[in-house]
């Protein structure tokens, strides 16, 4: 099973950290936004919390911001 869709409060947080960072937050960072969106009370049913909001998939969804920029 997926992961839920990111909300818009989750890409709004996305989006900040790539407007003051473009695509070279460090991994620091990364991990921070991570954190953060891992304990949003937003998403009531996480299939895979070991996949969801992880360090690979916010700088994936970083990437995809840079791509559309």
């Amino acid at each position: 099973m997926r992961n839920p869709d990111w909300t818009r409060d989750e890409l709004i947080l996305a989006f900040e950290l790539y407007l003051k960072k473009g695509n070279s937050p460090s991994i620091a960072e990364i991990n921070t936004l991570s954190d953060l969106l891992r304990s949003l009370p937003i998403h009531n049913d996480i299939p895979d919390l070991e996949r969801f909001r992880n360090a690979n998939g916010v700088a994936t969804k970083l990437s995809n911001i840079a791509a559309g920029d």
